[in-house]
């Protein structure tokens, strides 16, 4: 991936130290989308880093107007006659549609309340078109569901990432696609990036509708409060 990014802007190739084009909408959403997936597997702080990064760049980048919605191609991109948008999600999602969906996801993770404004202005701006045709807007619909679910956010406090994956094994035992778990360790860099709230390790934080609840601290109770 550092082959691809120069100064915090996505390249769409690179090739014996040559750089292709800047990224477009689609370029940032869909890796951003994977790295999040690759956090949620691994646990491994510089992914939810990398995603924080480029969601930054993104939202700078590509948003734009009065009503603040996404365009498809950056605000450096100067030689088109026009910056386009396109909300219809194909076989693909759209770089909208997908843009959205990480947003969605990161703010849940996160609990960065800019990210939901960002991401609920969306809705607004693209609304008429999901009224419209939302057959052609499967995608897009489904961030409109992962953000507006009911769900539990879990802050997970631990000495080490190895204590972390014992605990998330207990966590996955159930399917929970709306539920989000985050590992903060002593040892990693997410506590500051996030300004997330201290616990000595261990403790389970499970944050709902913006309240959260008292850590639980004892292995047990942290155990049986996973397995829900």
């Amino acid at each position: 991936m550092n082959y691809h990014i120069r100064e915090a802007v996505l390249y769409n190739s690179s090739r014996e130290g040559k750089l292709g084009d800047p990224g477009t909408l689609e370029d940032y959403a869909f890796l951003i989308h994977g790295l999040l997936n690759l956090y949620d597997a691994t646990l491994e702080d510089k992914w939810l880093f990398h995603s924080r990064m480029l969601t930054e760049k993104m939202i700078e980048d590509f948003i734009g107007g009065e009503d603040g919605g996404f365009y498809m191609t950056s605000k450096d991109k100067t030689d088109l006659i026009m910056r386009p948008r396109e909300t219809y999600d194909g076989a693909m999602p759209s770089g909208i549609s997908m843009a959205v969906m990480v947003l969605a996801q990161i703010s849940r993770l996160t609990g960065v309340v800019r990210y939901r404004e960002i991401m609920e202005r969306q809705f607004k701006v693209f609304s008429s078109n999901l009224k419209r045709t939302p057959g052609a807007h499967c995608y897009f619909m489904a961030a409109y569901l992962t953000a507006n679910m009911g769900h539990k956010a879990y802050q997970l406090y631990t000495v080490s990432r190895e204590e972390a994956l014992e605990y998330t094994e207990v966590f996955r035992q159930e399917y929970r696609p709306f539920d989000t778990l985050i590992s903060l360790t002593n040892e990693g860099i997410l506590r500051e990036l996030f300004d997330l709230e201290v616990q000595e390790a261990p403790a389970l934080l499970i944050c709902q509708e913006g309240s959260c609840q008292k850590p639980l601290e004892r292995k047990e109770d942290i155990e049986k409060e996973l397995k829900i």
